[in-house]
């Protein structure tokens, strides 16, 4: 083949980058596509046709006759790899293979070298030949250095993504809860010369929403919630989302800035949400904590905590509002932690009971059912749930103390029922916790059967507030305990949300109409007169449904006279007689100071 062949072939290892390509391919999930077993067949048929040309070269032998062989099947294969389907899947096949790097590098290095060091070892075929082995070579480390600076710039930015994932919210783009927690550990927070003030804040009412219009809406309004806040603090400090509809809001200014500040967040919040398919006007509550001067750092946790306390009082002053996390609320944080303690004895040390006030015919007057009323005796004094029943239902706790509630009065009545010829039934009540336990139903069917009580002899008593903390719970629940027979009974009916709706949607049997509504009745005054008239709308409704109406806080005997002409079926208040720590007859008696029920 004379000199010309010679020449080509002593550039063919230095004009095979493929080996180093294929070095690098062979570590990938790539291993096991068609076309790049082809083009691994190719590469080692194309170093076998050097191998044996290199051969006959030394032994100044052969006519290149299995050189040839080999080249041409090598181009065969490189051409079907070519025309193969799955050289396009070659850098993209997905699979759970991890990738092998150290081997690879290893591989690609000595594929490098190599390439570098054998035409190195065979001295030049005059100027053109130099030419092509320099551009060759530099080609080659180029190409290494441009792929492994694009593999760096790579990783870098997987590792910065998936750090701002980790420590970003992905619905709204806002710095998340880690975040907040990161920040504190890097500077600390409270340092005396800088006091940090923390507002932690919720939509009002957002479940509502979220439950009416729909997940996707809720998102949405997460979203317009976080731009609207954002634009409000803007420089002023930074905005989380501490989770759900909550956000906080840190910042390092004075206590007249941050009053400001969260005034400016309430007038941006009374504005109307323009979404997609719905406009929405929605508050939000707001509780500021503040780090001292006298502290070296403020916890972050004790923050969060004492400005979720405040952002709840705020709610209790109603919504669209804020508060200040001060002395007076420490203090009754302070007792909130000791009765939470407390109440986790109170049953075992059986510290409960249940005091029974009469709920009587309107026109006879006899007692048809006794209302049971949960009392505390605690520290020498008798207290009523005022007092305990809020910090019960911010924990499980309520759920053991409803069930014993259902037990002990099915229990203290089926006695009654043995004692007595009466057969009045006994009224119990739920709180929101209770409406989201499904095995509630369970508790109530084994105090029944344990009692040898038929279903009839139960009232169970709700608030419509209760029925919106969850309500597609609470119907499953409501549903299977009116199929069995208990009667359901709608507290305080006229103060809540959505009562007329509730009224068709639950499977309410009573209607107890509050005592506002009766307080003014027998008296003079034109609020009177608007009240008859609500009271007698809610009878009429009511009769109409087939509901049957509880009139409460009856405590004269004006009032007595007006809810029998009005038609009210039952009535309940201090007229008839006060609580009791046992089953009594109604009894007449005077109108006396107030109690909390």
């Amino acid at each position: 083949h004379g000199k010309r062949t010679r020449g080509n072939a002593g550039t063919a290892p230095v004009a095979d980058p493929t080996v180093a390509m294929i070095a690098h391919v062979a570590f990938t999930a790539a291993r096991g596509n068609r076309a790049f077993v082809l083009i691994g067949s190719a590469t080692i048929l194309l170093l076998a046709s050097d191998v044996i040309y290199a051969s006959d070269a030394i032994r100044a032998s052969g006519d290149g006759r299995y050189f040839m062989v080999a080249a041409t099947l090598s181009y065969g294969c490189f051409g079907a790899a070519a025309l193969n389907p799955g050289m396009a899947k070659i850098g993209s096949v997905e699979s759970s293979a991890p990738d092998r790097p150290h081997p690879r590098f290893v591989v690609v290095a000595v594929a490098c070298v190599l390439a570098s060091a054998i035409p190195a070892t065979r001295p030049p075929f005059g100027v053109a030949d130099q030419v092509v082995r320099a551009v060759i070579l530099v080609t080659l480390i180029a190409g290494v250095l441009w792929r492994s600076e694009r593999a760096v710039r790579t990783i870098a930015h997987k590792e910065s993504d998936a750090r701002h994932r980790a420590t970003h919210d992905e619905l709204t783009g806002l710095s998340n809860r880690a975040w907040l927690y990161a920040s504190q550990r890097r500077r600390g927070l409270g340092a005396p010369a800088r006091p940090t003030s923390l507002l932690f804040m919720d939509l009002d009412n957002f479940k509502l929403v979220n439950d009416s219009y729909g997940h996707r809406t809720g998102d949405e309004l997460i979203v317009a919630a976080a731009e609207r806040l954002e634009d409000v603090v803007g420089d002023t400090g930074n905005v989380h989302r501490h989770g759900g509809d909550e956000f906080v809001v840190t910042t390092h200014a004075d206590r007249l800035a941050t009053i400001a500040l969260a005034e400016q967040i309430l007038a941006a919040f009374s504005k109307p949400f323009e979404l997609s398919q719905v406009r929405v006007t929605l508050s939000t509550s707001i509780g500021i904590s503040q780090s001292s001067p006298d502290r070296e750092t403020a916890d972050l946790d004790d923050l969060i905590r004492e400005a979720d306390s405040a952002m709840y009082h705020a709610k209790s002053k109603g919504a669209g509002s804020y508060a200040i996390f001060d002395d007076q609320l420490r203090e009754r944080a302070m007792q909130k932690l000791q009765v939470t303690s407390a109440l986790r004895d109170a049953l075992n040390n059986r510290e409960f009971e249940l005091h029974y006030q009469p709920i009587v015919d309107a026109t006879t007057e006899r007692t048809a059912t006794y209302e049971a009323l949960l009392r505390w005796r605690h520290k020498g004094m008798l207290r009523t749930p005022g007092y305990f029943i809020e910090v019960a239902e911010s924990s499980d706790i309520i759920i053991d103390i409803g069930a014993w509630a259902i037990n002990s009065a099915c229990q203290q009545l089926a006695q009654f029922w043995q004692e007595t010829a009466d057969r009045p039934a006994v009224s119990v009540n739920l709180s929101a916790r209770q409406l989201r336990d499904e095995s509630f139903v369970d508790v109530v069917a084994a105090a029944l059967a344990q009692n040898q009580l038929p279903p009839s002899a139960l009232w169970l008593e709700l608030t419509e507030t209760a029925l919106i903390d969850d309500h597609d719970v609470a119907l499953t629940i409501l549903n299977r305990l009116s199929s069995m027979g208990v009667t359901i009974c709608l507290d305080d009916f006229g103060i809540g949300y959505s009562a007329l709706s509730n009224l068709n949607k639950y499977p309410i049997d009573i209607v107890k109409i509050d005592k506002s509504f009766i307080a003014t009745l027998g008296s003079d005054s034109a609020q009177n007169a608007k009240d008859r008239v609500l009271v007698n709308s809610i009878e009429a409704m009511s009769n109409a449904l087939g509901l049957v109406t509880v009139a409460e806080g009856v405590e004269s005997t004006d009032q007595r006279q007006q809810v029998r002409n009005i038609g009210c079926r039952y009535a309940q208040g201090w007229l008839y007689g006060l609580p009791q720590p046992r089953f009594a007859p109604a009894t007449t008696t005077e109108p006396i100071d107030d109690l909390t029920h």
